[in-house]
Formats: structure tokens, sequence, C-alpha cells
């Protein structure tokens, strides 16, 4: 998601299921009789089913770039990590049509983790294993592979909480306007007074850069089952893509996350628990506007956890 421009959702490329299926039948003609269903829409990409394809279809212009580096790096990618990543297989071209780059791959298994609510602490705990033996396996990718992969310059990425500083107000004006937020909240309070002083990028790794609740899959246990939405990959701050397990897992759960991927620097996990207070900020308000409550619930339910995991 590349949602920090505050709340606006509106699409400027328009993908119908009729355009879906006029692009995928002329460019991969043994799909021309599947069935197109639409699979699932986001901020940046609508997501169509054909038959046992799914197609990733840019909704703003500013994903393009997102979509093509998903392209071009995570079939690299997919076979090093120990659970599913969509794989790009199938690679659409721009028509007059529809001027953008499109891709297909096959479904990553599991489910959404809004749509299992019912996971109870206990559970949510025995996700921090897998969660860290995944991030070990992402970060351990050689930088020289990955820049030969396509990826660019390292940078702080999301790690940069001086500029989301800016913008928090906005977002929690608009929760409170919502009544989905308290303006006094415990972790708004945590937020606000979170270090903004910059930080070190001394050994840059591979990020998956927005890693939360929307993004991560799970299996009928409530185990890692897959990982989506890749376009924010990049070469950052290791720290970045702890705040799902920041927001996700209850006190003993980051215990053993922390442990699991070495993460004793203080600093660093405030930075990331700042950084899913946000995140969650910004799933909170524009799921509320888009018609997702479930997606509501697992926000307030983080915001509250890490108001509840908070140090005194």
């Amino acid at each position: 998601m590349t949602q920090d421009q505050g709340p606006q959702y509106r699409a400027d490329l328009v993908v119908s299921a009729e355009l879906a299926h006029e692009l995928i039948a002329k460019q991969f003609p043994r799909l021309r009789d599947a069935n197109i269903v639409a699979f699932g829409e986001g901020w940046d990409n609508w997501i169509y089913r054909a038959d046992n394809w799914l197609f990733r279809f840019p909704r703003r212009r500013i994903a393009v770039p997102l979509a093509e580096r998903e392209m071009t790096v995570l079939p690299h990618l997919a076979p090093r990590l120990p659970v599913p990543i969509p794989h790009p297989v199938l690679f659409g071209q721009p028509t007059p049509q529809y001027p953008c780059p499109f891709f297909g791959y096959q479904p990553v298994p599991g489910t959404a983790v809004a749509e299992m609510q019912s996971l109870d602490p206990t559970r949510r705990c025995a996700l921090a294993g897998a969660l860290a033996e995944f991030l070990r396996a992402l970060q351990t990718v050689p930088v020289t592979e990955a820049s030969a992969w396509g990826m660019g310059e390292a940078t702080l990425g999301r790690m940069d909480l001086g500029q989301a500083k800016e913008r928090f107000e906005l977002w929690m004006a608009s929760a409170v306007d919502r009544g989905i937020a308290h303006p006094d909240a415990p972790w708004a309070t945590e937020f606000r007074e979170a270090n903004v002083a910059p930080l070190p990028l001394d050994h840059p790794v591979l990020v998956h850069g927005d890693l939360n609740f929307k993004n991560v899959l799970l299996d009928p246990d409530g185990q890692l089952a897959g990982v989506v939405d890749w376009g924010d990959l990049h070469l950052g701050h290791w720290a970045e893509d702890w705040m799902f397990a920041a927001g996700y897992l209850p006190r003993s759960g980051q215990e053993a996350f922390r442990a699991g991927v070495g993460a004793a620097d203080e600093r660093l996990w405030q930075t990331a628990r700042a950084l899913s207070i946000y995140v969650n900020l910004i799933i909170l308000v524009s799921a509320s506007d888009m018609g997702y409550p479930k997606d509501v619930a697992e926000a307030q339910w983080q915001l509250a956890n890490l108001a509840a995991t908070q140090q005194s």
C-alpha cells in the first residue's frame, strides 16, 4: 500500500471484469474461455481470478513501478523463502485500452489475518517462530544478488518516522471524526512521543516494506501460509519488517519473535512499534471508508494490543 498521501482511494486506472477478460484473453489465448471474477481490490491494484490464476492490475499510475518491481524480482525471490509468495509467470503488456503492465500468478495459499478473527492470544503467539524464520530467510538474501535482480539503492523506507509524524495527526483526525478511535488513546500518545532521530543504515537487507496484517496469510491453525503484496520490497533497515509482529503478537509472542530475529535493540523495537501504530491507523481509516469491517476490527485489536504491551 502506498498510503502516505492521506485518505485518497480513488482509482485513476479502472479495470472492469470485461476489460480484464479482454486483456487476459488477447494476451494469454489459453485463458480466453476462463471465468473471470473479481478477487480483490486494494489501494494499488485490482485483482481478478481467471480459473486457477490471479492477475494484478495497477489501479493507480503511482503503483505501476511497484508492479514492475514485483514482476522483476519475485520470480527470483520466491524459491528462496520458506512460505509461498506470488510468483509472476504471466506478464501482460500495456495496450491502448489499459496503458500499464500487469501479471498473473498461481494463488498463494492461506487466509487473510482479518478473516480469522477467532484467533485467540495463545494462537497468535504461536506464529512468532515461523514469522521470525521467514524474516531471517528474506533478510539473509545477499545484497549483491538482490541488486542483480533489480533492487535499487538502499533506503530507510518507513523507518523515517519524521515523515510519518507529519501525517499522523491527519489520519488521527479522520479516525476520530469517524468515531473509530479516541484522540487520547495510549497508542496515539506513544506515537506522538516516539523518537524520530535518524537511524543508521550500515548493513541494508532485503525487506518486504509493508508487512502488515493485510499482506500476511494464515493456514487454518493460524500458522504462516504465505505473504503477498510485495510492491514496497526494497533494500532497507531490517527493523522495518518487525511492525507486523509488534501489532499482531501479544507480549509473550513478541518476546519469542524478538529472540528469534535478534531484535535486542530497544530503540529499534520502539521504532517498529511506532510504525505498527501508524500503519494500523491508516488501515483503520481506509478500511472504514472502503467498507471492510473485518479489517477495521483487526486494526483496532492491534492498536489495543500495542497499548497493552507498551512499556511502563
